[in-house]
């Protein structure tokens, strides 16, 4: 798996793909929109993004500069994250976020036999 992930994400195209798997996966449409910049080289066991923004339908609300995230993705394969640490240069606020409720679904009552 780590040396799968090093080929795929090691080029600049597959870490923007990769940030947009990130983004994608941290944000909810229309509630949070979540940006993520350039990814930095260090896969499979590390993550660094330049910058990473979320945003409401105010805007961009909160801003992260050099992020860096230390993790083990042989995690993913029993279906679990496992962050070792987090690092972060410098967190911008430049406002409370506008909370807002998620869009409602339609949703089938769970039944876990047939």
């Amino acid at each position: 798996m780590g040396i799968a992930a090093s080929v795929a994400f090691g080029t600049d195209g597959g870490r923007r793909v990769l940030a947009d798997i990130i983004a994608d996966a941290a944000g909810t449409p229309g509630i949070a929109e979540v940006r993520v910049g350039r990814l930095d080289p260090g896969l499979p066991g590390r993550i660094a993004a330049d910058i990473v923004t979320v945003a409401d339908g105010g805007g961009v609300w909160l801003r992260i500069d050099g992020l860096d995230v230390a993790w083990s993705p042989l995690a993913l394969l029993v279906g679990r994250i496992d962050v070792d640490s987090v690092d972060v240069a410098r967190i911008h606020i430049e406002r409370p976020p506008t909370l807002m409720a998620p869009p409602m679904r339609h949703r089938r009552a769970y039944r876990p036999f047939r």
